[in-house]
């Protein structure tokens, strides 16, 4: 177990299928975002009940996580370009490979404060405790549509030529910016559209790069369908210090 504040982390019983789902429903059904269901829940602890933990506060779960193992290295990235194709479609019964080299993060989500945080320090203990070189994730750009539609109400123009996807990376180039995360060297296109600096970095993927040592690894257009982010996520990535 890990401790956070008053925040518990333990991995997931069967016990806990109803509250997660219940999780899901809470946090994602108000944004009209796919929710997991209960099949989703049973099929991980079936695949990797080690990879399924809930953050506990006042004897309530009050967030979860999902992890599978995978091979990654930066020049496979294109392998988890879509979210059907880097999660068997959510279910992970033909993505995982317990042998694989890095922990993927699959879906967090929680409902109180601090119990986001201490998941993912549970998959940054789980990456460095099997040893594996890399956690990844994929992060949805919350704000991005948000973002666009302040653009529009500012009376800003997209620069002419410039494509959606240019846009989407320059954005999420912003939020790295503002908290001072990591850029991986694989990254090598960085679009200057001249548009007005980003005020506040990505609520959700600005989060995930706060994470010492969280990078960028690549845009993921039409990653899943996602109104606030109009389909677009970004591949995270961070390294294993113990591991040379």
């Amino acid at each position: 177990m890990r401790h956070i504040d008053e925040i518990t982390v333990r991995q997931a019983r069967a016990d806990d299928v109803e509250a997660i789902v219940a999780l899901e429903k809470t946090v994602y059904g108000p944004l009209g975002t796919a929710c997991y269901g209960e099949e989703y829940v049973r099929a991980w602890l079936e695949v990797h009940p080690e990879g399924l933990t809930v953050a506990e506060a006042g004897g309530r779960v009050v967030g979860y996580q999902y992890s599978q193992i995978v091979d990654f290295e930066f020049d496979l990235w294109r392998e988890f370009a879509t979210y059907d194709q880097a999660t068997d479609h959510g279910y992970t019964k033909k993505s995982h490979r317990p042998d694989g080299n890095s922990v993927h993060s699959i879906s967090l989500c929680s409902t109180e404060s601090g119990a986001g945080r201490a998941l993912i320090a549970g998959v940054f203990d789980l990456m460095r405790r099997l040893g594996k070189k890399y956690t990844v994730s994929q992060t949805r750009l919350a704000g991005f549509d948000a973002y666009l539609n302040s653009l529009d109400a500012a009376g800003v123009k997209i620069p002419d030529g410039a494509s959606l996807d240019e846009v989407a990376l320059w954005y999420a180039l912003e939020t790295a910016r503002l908290v001072n995360g990591k850029i991986w060297p694989c990254l090598t296109r960085r679009p200057d559209l001249g548009l007005p600096p980003l005020n506040r970095p990505d609520p959700v993927a600005g989060k995930q790069l706060k994470n010492v040592g969280s990078g960028l690894v690549a845009l993921l257009p039409g990653y899943m369908p996602d109104p606030q982010s109009r389909g677009y996520a970004v591949l995270l990535a961070k390294d294993n210090p113990d591991i040379p």
